[in-house]
């Protein structure tokens, strides 16, 4: 996902980025069916903070030609922080970070996950692993595509000190 050539430091995000991937195509690769389903939750979960991430890095970004304070990044910090996920993906979409295709196919997950955390006890494909895995390789697919863009941004700003941006 991410060039494995930088040294990285354990706050990083890029490390964290190629843990979630090893991580998950570990679980495919060896079909580790009891896996799934947690597999998938830690993509929700990845997939939104990306977002968010993108919006902090890329507002930053949009920002860098005035002068910011400390107080003034920090504001940006926190309202990234507390983005929900409807918020996240439209504002990635919003900054021209995600193509409309990528952005309706995260609105679709967003709704998903929405359905099976916020309604679990009736979620109907909970012990169908085989459900599970295409969700899983579907959320997979959309979190390479996530980690592209993290590079392209990355690339685009230049600078090694957004890859220590954390939310």
């Amino acid at each position: 996902m991410v060039p494995p050539s930088r040294k990285l430091k354990s706050s990083d995000v890029v490390g964290r980025i190629n843990e979630i991937a090893k991580e998950i195509n570990s679980v495919l690769n060896e079909c580790r069916k009891e896996k799934y389903f947690e597999s998938v939750a830690l993509l929700y979960s990845f997939i939104e903070n990306i977002l968010k991430w993108l919006a902090y890095a890329n507002g930053l970004w949009q920002l860098s030609e005035k002068a910011m304070g400390v107080e003034e990044m920090k504001a940006v910090r926190n309202y990234c922080k507390r983005l929900s996920f409807y918020q996240a993906s439209n504002s990635a979409y919003l900054a021209g970070l995600l193509d409309f295709d990528l952005f309706v196919r995260i609105e679709s997950i967003r709704e998903e996950r929405n359905k099976v955390i916020h309604q679990f006890w009736i979620y109907e494909h909970r012990g169908n692993r085989g459900t599970i895995r295409k969700k899983l390789e579907k959320l997979a697919n959309t979190a390479n595509q996530l980690a592209r863009i993290f590079n392209k941004l990355t690339k685009k700003i230049g600078v090694d000190e957004v890859y220590e941006l954390s939310l």
